[in-house]
């Protein structure tokens, strides 16, 4: 229950930070056009984008990889496949692309595809149990990350998800202690 409660709390803090790929035009709102001196690949990242929130993921997945394969030096198409592969609960591939995008947008110097990039990656891995020493990696890179660039990602949000991780980790580590107990405790009855 703690632990489902920890969980709670880290994604409530990060939510406003990974919700900006997520978020849909407002209802009745027209597509923003591209403006013209949109580059092809913007353009066609804004479509994959609107063909997403229309909710045809395996399309927008479709267009967000062939522009990855075209362009593997850009790194919003790799940031929102991450986001299309999280729609279809794909969290192996999403964090690829997740971390892909973060990498790429470094050698960019693209900070805030970096940041996105490895806070989505860090928020996914913390989620997933069997996952912990990644997990701790990416919070320190993303650590990291907001201690230099903190107009881009806080470095007070990032604190708050390694201590919530460290708690986590805290009530894990108790419940198999408990967990451990019992068994041995039944297995001494049953002798």
């Amino acid at each position: 229950m703690r632990a489902a409660f920890a969980v709670t709390v880290l994604l409530a803090l990060t939510s406003s930070a990974y919700a900006q790929d997520e978020e849909a035009p407002a209802e009745g709102a027209e597509e923003e056009a591209a403006p013209p001196s949109a580059s092809p690949y913007v353009t066609a990242v804004r479509e994959a984008m609107t063909t997403l929130h229309a909710g045809d993921v395996d399309a927008a997945i479709s267009a967000l990889r062939t522009l990855t394969t075209e362009s593997p030096n850009e790194a919003a198409a790799h940031c929102h496949l991450g986001t299309a592969m999280l729609r279809q609960s794909q969290m192996g591939p999403a964090i690829e692309s997740f971390q892909t995008c973060a990498r790429v947008a470094r050698q960019q110097g693209d900070a805030l595809h970096e940041g996105r990039g490895l806070l989505n990656a860090a928020r996914l891995l913390v989620i997933d149990t069997s996952k912990r020493t990644e997990a701790r990696q990416a919070l320190s890179a993303l650590t990291q990350f907001a201690q230099t660039h903190g107009d881009v990602l806080d470095p007070a949000l990032v604190g708050q998800m390694q201590s919530a991780f460290d708690a986590i980790v805290a009530l894990d580590q108790s419940a198999a202690q408990v967990r451990q107990r019992r068994e041995q405790r039944a297995a001494d009855a049953a002798e």
